[in-house]
């Protein structure tokens, strides 16, 4: 008879079957949340914008190109961010959902680059492009009003997007064991 006792509990070799609902674990899906609560509102305010404020002759911008991207960016992201979110809530090992969610956020860098870059500052403040100024006179405030609140939830989108990947990257060999 032999007395060879089992490897103990925690050697390299050995993985557990489920992980914990641990604290990294949980601020990961806070950001998730509140990224998908911002996908919501730029996605409610792309199709106000689309609606209310026709593209016109000397502005091809927020409401004619920038908010149809924003409108797909928004639906893109919330069929993979609400699946992305229920697995960051599950027990299971989980480490490549931060390849997705900084795949998710390069986009909405790009789409906040294209929608600051046709801003202007000047006399009216954060608003419209110098070329709509020039024709058009006076901008619309209530429309100002409302790009820049849309401006500030894509960024705040592209923030919690990044947010959640560098959680996913930081926390990764945390996550392992």
């Amino acid at each position: 008879m032999t007395n060879a006792n089992p490897a103990p509990v925690g050697q390299p070799h050995w993985r557990p079957r489920y992980m914990a609902l641990t604290k990294h674990r949980i601020i990961v899906a806070l950001l998730h949340i509140l990224h998908i609560i911002t996908t919501l509102v730029v996605l409610i305010l792309a199709v106000y914008l689309l609606k209310h404020f026709p593209r016109g002759a000397f502005e091809p911008r927020l409401q004619g190109v920038n908010t149809p991207r924003a409108i797909l960016l928004s639906a893109i992201d919330l069929l993979l961010m609400l699946p992305i979110l229920g697995v960051s809530l599950s027990r299971h090992n989980k480490n490549f959902l931060g390849f997705f969610t900084f795949l998710l956020g390069v986009g909405w860098v790009v789409l906040f680059v294209y929608v600051l870059k046709d801003f202007t500052f000047g006399r009216f403040g954060l608003c419209e492009s110098l070329p709509y100024a020039l024709f058009n006179g006076r901008p619309d405030y209530a429309r100002c009003k409302i790009k820049r609140v849309f401006s500030a939830f894509i960024g705040l989108a592209a923030v919690t997007n990044f947010l959640a990947t560098i959680c996913y990257c930081m926390w990764r060999v945390a996550d392992e064991y």
